[in-house]
This record gives C-alpha cells, structure tokens and sequence, in this order.
C-alpha cells in the first residue's frame, strides 16, 4: 500500500472518529452551571426562532401532530369551585433537548402548538363570567437534560416567557412535583416573569402536601386521577 493511500485511510478513520463539528447552539451546559451560576445562562443562550402568526385565522381548527401532542402534553382539566377553567401543562414530559434536534417543519409545529395554547387560555379567561383562569403545571419527569443546551434552554425560555401574554387572566395555578431540575430552571426563568411568579404555589413530589391545596379549589371530578381526581374524570374539549 502506497504512503498516500496509507495517509488518506488515516486520516478517513480521524474523521470518522470525531463525528459532524458539533453545533455551537447544541453544546451542552454543565450540570454545575444551570445550578450554581444562572446569572451566566442568558449569555450563553441563542435566539429561538420567531414565527409570524398575525393572520392564523383559523387557528383553533388546527390539528396539531399526534406526535407533538404526545410529546408536550396539555389539557382543560375541568372548572373549579369558583367556575374557572383549569388548564394542565404536563411540563416535566417537554423535552427541549429533543425537540432541537428535530426538522425544522416539526419545530415549526410545536410552535403553532404552543401558540394554539396561549390563545386558547386567552380566550378561556377573557370569555367565562369569572374573565380568569387556573393554571396546573405539572414537573413530574422534568430533568436538567431536557434544556441543558443553548437551544435547548432558549426553547424552553420562550415558553415559559410566553406564558406573560396571558398574566392578566391567569388568576392562580400551582407548580407541583417539582425537583432538583424545577429549581434551576426556575432560578435562570424568573428575573424576566415578574409578579406572574408571586400567583403560583409551588410544591414537591409529596403528594399528601398538594392535593389538600387542589382539592380546596378544585372538586375532583374536575382533576385527572394523578391528582387525586375521579377515575373516570375526562379533560373537557379545547375547541370552542
């Protein structure tokens, strides 16, 4: 075998070993920084894509993909005690990291999705009697692996900032089985969502601290049975 022929398998098995260039936006975040420094986050984050939505008109026919339904889960749980709608966000299930690495038509529908959302709470608090609604975001499953990248954490921060578009409807909610992750997050996301913070109670993954707090507001044929609803508790329709 020839010295080129020697060089060129050298150096085809170098590249092969080291893979694609890795994408800036897809380094990962060290465990230590997303806990210990949050002051340092925002720097390191790029701007999540931005999407015009101004003419959707028909935006709550849209079926949004099963498949981004399974993968970010919400509902209308029911209407509290004072006739509130009650929304549930299954936010522990949002895998930002994953969703980055999707096709860009895919991204693209998880953020009709989520627009699909915030208009629906909309809607919800400004048309009932009471002009608000419940919140329940649920951080069962939530991981630091979830949004542990620079566009992973950029995704996940404009949801949540999102949820700012509905502060004045939104009239209480509760953050529950919150963890380890919850925390770090939560530290990075709240100097930019102001008092809509202050509405929340925030609770662990003791359930016997939490469903006292739910069903004080809450009957519970109006809750799924993880929260200690009826088990035969259906979420009401999300189209008007």
């Amino acid at each position: 075998m020839s010295k080129s022929s020697i060089l060129f398998l050298g150096l085809l098995a170098i590249t092969m070993a080291m893979g694609k260039p890795v994408d800036p936006a897809d380094e990962e975040i060290s465990a230590e920084k997303l806990v210990d420094h949050p002051d340092e986050i925002m720097g390191l984050t790029t701007p999540a894509p931005e999407h015009d939505f101004d003419n959707w008109d028909d935006w709550d026919s849209w079926e949004p993909p099963a498949d981004i339904q399974k993968w970010a889960p919400y509902y209308k749980s029911g209407m509290d005690k004072d006739g509130l709608p009650i929304y549930v966000m299954e936010y522990g299930k949002w895998n930002f990291r994953e969703l980055t690495h999707q096709p860009g038509d895919v991204k693209k529908n998880f953020w009709k999705y989520y627009e699909q959302f915030v208009r629906r709470i909309r809607r919800d608090g400004e048309m009932n009697d009471k002009k608000g609604i419940a919140l329940i975001i649920d951080w069962d499953e939530f991981h630091l692996d979830h949004f542990n990248s620079s566009a992973a954490l950029k995704f996940a921060l404009k949801t949540y900032e999102s949820m700012l578009r509905f502060d004045d409807v939104l009239k209480y909610g509760f953050q529950i089985n919150a963890n380890f992750a919850t925390e770090a997050f939560l530290n990075i996301v709240k100097p930019f969502m102001g008092t809509i913070m202050d509405k929340f109670e925030i609770h662990g993954s003791q359930k016997e601290r939490w469903q006292p707090d739910l069903e004080e507001k809450i009957e519970k044929n109006q809750l799924a049975p993880q929260y200690g609803g009826d088990k035969d508790w259906k979420a009401l329709p999300l189209k008007a």
